[in-house]
């Protein structure tokens, strides 16, 4: 499974600080702490280094089940829509997103600790608009 940053045009946040990476998590009836678990792995990640700098979007694609709690406690954006399936939840992620850079995490998926920064680092070292590796969970 490769793993992909993708760059997106640079917006400025509310604050007028430039978002460096938005974190895409779209998401249908997932159980709670599938989602708990996901969101904590992103929080307890080595993204400390941008604090402030990074944001959740969250996509609710019609789901029945209320996550309000969850998406106050991380701090993440959030918007619900009717059930439109996963291309157009990503696409409104995409909307909602104001980070130069996007990534996409499955809403029942966990990240290493050093999943996200080196992909932002090499991205900014380099110069580059797209970053892929090799990262996989066996």
């Amino acid at each position: 499974m490769a793993v992909m940053l993708t760059m997106k045009v640079s917006m400025k946040n509310k604050g007028g600080r430039e978002m460096k990476l938005s974190i895409i998590i779209c998401i249908y009836n997932t159980p709670r702490e599938y989602l708990r678990a996901s969101l904590e792995s992103i929080a307890y990640s080595t993204l400390d280094k941008y604090a402030g700098e990074y944001e959740l979007c969250i996509v609710d694609d019609g789901s029945s089940i209320d996550y309000s709690d969850l998406i106050t406690e991380f701090g993440a954006k959030y918007t619900k829509t009717e059930n439109r399936g996963i291309l157009k939840a990503r696409l409104g992620g995409i909307d909602m997103a104001s980070g130069e850079y996007i990534a996409f995490c499955d809403a029942d998926d966990t990240v290493s600790t050093l999943y996200y920064s080196p992909m932002l680092d090499c991205a900014y070292e380099s110069g580059a608009d797209i970053v892929i590796n090799d990262w996989a969970y066996h």
